[in-house]
């Protein structure tokens, strides 16, 4: 029956989404621009979900409103203290704060993984977006780790399965 096959569905992206900050613009959220975001993520960061996860982390942010995508310095305007990491609203770009940077092992040395890219400032600093997972089903250890805070929290391993 029409309506009734989804043959391009984000389950893990709507589980995500139903318990991160809401960073999606109007009319579906209000994170219309970077300020607006950001205040999204602070309110989220006194919720309880981040003592369970440990992470400050939201889904949906949506750099054509936005007119670019968040750098990982606006996400140090939420916290210097608690990892924060958002997700684009095509789940192919994830940004962190410096705390969640560390936390991934993603320093100026970090090699991109395959399929993917770091986002970087001059001088190598990783910024924004900070990686873009692989395609076509390839996983590494640093694309697996920048789309799931509870996942970030593990060690980074050097091969992934």
């Amino acid at each position: 029956m029409p309506g009734f096959i989804d043959g391009h569905a984000h389950l893990m992206q709507l589980g995500a989404q139903a318990v991160g900050a809401n960073l999606l613009p109007s009319p579906d959220g209000k994170a219309d621009n970077i300020d607006a975001l950001i205040g999204e993520l602070k309110v989220f960061a006194s919720s309880p979900d981040v003592a369970q996860t440990g992470w400050i982390f939201g889904m949906g942010y949506d750099d054509s409103i936005l007119g670019r995508h968040p750098t990982k310095d606006d996400l140090d305007r939420v916290s210097t203290t608690v990892p924060v990491s958002i997700i684009h609203i095509s789940g192919h770009f994830s940004v962190m704060n410096s705390v969640g940077l560390a936390k991934a092992g993603i320093t100026a040395e970090s090699k991109d993984p395959v399929g993917g890219k770091i986002g970087r400032m001059p001088g190598s600093r990783p910024c924004s977006p900070s990686v873009r997972p692989p395609r076509k089903g390839k996983t590494t250890a640093s694309s697996a780790r920048s789309s799931s805070p509870k996942a970030l929290a593990k060690p980074p391993s050097t091969k992934a399965g």
